[in-house]
C-alpha cells in the first residue's frame, strides 16, 4: 500500500474510502509539479491511518484485561 500511495496517490486514498481526498489528489497528481506533493500528501496519511489502527488495536486488547 506504500508504494501505491507514491506511485498512484489518488487511487491510495479512494481505496481507503477517501473519494473526496482521491479526487483532490488525482487533479494534483495531473500536473507534473504536483504530483510530487499529492505523493508525499498520500504516504504521510497512509502513514497517519496506520498508526491511529496499531493505537485502536492496543485499546482495545488492554480494554480485554479486567481491572484488579
Amino acid at each position: 500500500m506504500k508504494t501505491l500511495s507514491l506511485l498512484l496517490p489518488g487511487i491510495s486514498f479512494i481505496i481507503r474510502g477517501r473519494n473526496n481526498s482521491g479526487v483532490l489528489c488525482l487533479l494534483l497528481q495531473l500536473s507534473l509539479v504536483g504530483w510530487l506533493p499529492a505523493a508525499i500528501w498520500a504516504y504521510a496519511t497512509l502513514d497517519e491511518d496506520m498508526k491511529k489502527h496499531r493505537v485502536e488495536k492496543i485499546l482495545r486488547s488492554i480494554k480485554a484485561f479486567p481491572a484488579h
